[in-house]
């Protein structure tokens, strides 16, 4: 796909697949394949029972599609910098703030958009009880890059950070709560957040760690 010169028409639907951001970086050949490790906070949106709730052919596509049309508009808000890096991977979206431009305040963009994203989903347990909706935001370094081959890249973020993020997300289900943020996000964020307590969590191949039940912002803080 050419992308280099396109009119504006074809640069808008391209962005409905990859972030402007992303977008201005392949415009301008910044971005090659390769990457850095850089600081980045991870949102990981889990939806349990997604594929067994329907028995419909069909109706686990108009969920989704439902739940992007209620979601994208706040992931992609005004002054909000987290870029969508895989779409309903199983049951699953991964959001990864600070993925390609630096973003300050990345692990308070997250919490807001997880805040948000709550407030916003609650109508979806009316259409189906057996879905449920869990988050886990996680913040540190990450790998972030163009990875893949010369015929197809995908740009993302890979590691630790993000790994950790799914089993938040994956925790939160298990412990019957919604939203779940780690350590380093909590130690970030403590003064402006509030917290309900914390879980330890174990961990796969790796040290059990704590994850906090985010309750709400407690400060006005500008994004």
């Amino acid at each position: 796909m050419e992308i280099v010169g396109e009119s504006g028409n074809s640069r808008q639907a391209v962005e409905r697949y990859i972030s402007s951001t992303a977008y201005g970086l392949i415009e301008t050949g910044e971005l090659k394949p390769g990457g850095s490790t850089k600081e980045v906070t991870c949102l990981i949106i889990r939806m349990h029972g997604m594929f067994r709730a329907f028995s419909n052919p069909g109706d686990d596509t108009l969920f989704v599609n439902a739940f992007g049309k209620e979601s994208f508009p706040i992931i992609y808000g005004k002054d909000l910098d987290g870029e969508i890096v895989r779409t309903f991977s199983q049951d699953a979206v991964e959001i990864v703030f600070g993925l390609t431009a630096a973003v300050p305040n990345h692990p308070l963009q997250a919490v807001t958009t997880a805040l948000a994203l709550r407030d916003s989903l609650k109508g979806f347990k009316d259409v189906t009880s057996d879905i449920e909706i869990t988050m886990g935001v996680n913040t540190g370094e990450a790998f972030c890059g163009y990875v893949g081959s010369p015929e197809r890249f995908d740009y993302g973020a890979y590691g630790d950070t993000i790994r950790i993020g799914h089993i938040l997300a994956e925790s939160a289900h298990n412990i019957g709560y919604d939203i779940l943020i780690g350590e380093t996000t909590y130690s970030a964020l403590r003064r402006q957040i509030a917290v309900r307590g914390s879980q330890r969590l174990a961990v796969p191949r790796g040290e059990p760690i704590l994850g906090y039940r985010l309750e709400g912002i407690t400060i006005s803080t500008p994004h």
